[in-house]
């Protein structure tokens, strides 16, 4: 088993998003980046691998505890000692405990009542995470939409998966159809645009991103433009090309100041 957690490890595999986003970040950016993004991982697993809730709510609760251990030097997990030179002199707890929230609303499978729930729940996913990697200890207006943005194509892109797990991760209030039939329809159509479209409306000082940030957002809105050309399908899971996906790393990183 792989246990490094330096640039690159296995949360970001040679052509995958994650890969291209540590690549072209500034070479003393890149292990804190590849560290954050093991954690993200490691959340992800708990998600797929979650099958008995008792167990995976401890697990959540040991990170909870972990989270405070780390802030005051005291980490266990080899991971958390990886991040600990980058977490002495920030405030990293509450985006931090804000990821585990999120991941466990996700084991629980909780489904969105409306529309501003939808939202809700994609910021909470998504930007906690952003806070981290971008280094930021205060909620800004600009970060909590983009991670609105960027959970709203996640789970556009992994509906299928989510709808074989019988999982539905769309707002409830839109009248959907039951898993069985977008399954069957293959294709969400219309309202996964309108979904789409109401993200793209709330993102907020796109000027003010710095990269990794501004890579993310990119990456994201290339997957965007592919779910579109295809009419957000349930029967598959879409990536973008790698040489897409380094392109837009490389032309953000450009861009720094």
């Amino acid at each position: 088993m792989n246990t490094n957690r330096h640039f690159p490890n296995a949360a970001m595999p040679p052509g995958s998003a994650a890969y291209y986003l540590v690549r072209f970040a500034r070479p003393d950016e890149r292990n804190r980046l590849a560290a954050w993004l093991a954690w993200f991982d490691l959340l992800e697993n708990t998600v797929h691998r979650a099958s008995d809730p008792g167990v995976t709510r401890l697990k959540l609760d040991w990170w909870r505890e972990e989270i405070e251990r780390l802030a005051h030097g005291e980490a266990q997990h080899p991971l958390s000692r990886t991040l600990a030179p980058w977490t002495r002199s920030n405030d990293f707890r509450s985006p931090m405990r804000r990821a585990l929230e999120a991941t466990g609303q996700r084991i629980l499978q909780r489904v969105p009542d409306n529309l501003e729930d939808f939202h809700r729940q994609c910021r909470d996913e998504q930007a906690s995470r952003l806070y981290l990697l971008a280094s930021i200890t205060r909620e800004t207006p600009a970060i909590e939409a983009l991670g609105g943005y960027l959970g709203t194509v996640v789970r556009l892109q992994c509906l299928g998966e989510d709808l074989h797990r019988h999982h539905l991760t769309l707002p409830r209030a839109f009248a959907i159809p039951g898993i069985k039939q977008l399954l069957q329809n293959q294709k969400l159509g219309p309202l996964g645009a309108s979904l789409l479209q109401a993200a793209e409306e709330r993102l907020d000082q796109e000027a003010s991103l710095t990269y990794p940030l501004r890579a993310l957002l990119a990456q994201h809105r290339r997957t965007a433009r592919l779910l579109r050309r295809h009419d957000f399908p349930t029967n598959r899971l879409l990536y973008p090309s790698p040489l897409g996906l380094l392109w837009d790393a490389w032309r953000a990183s450009r861009q720094q100041p």
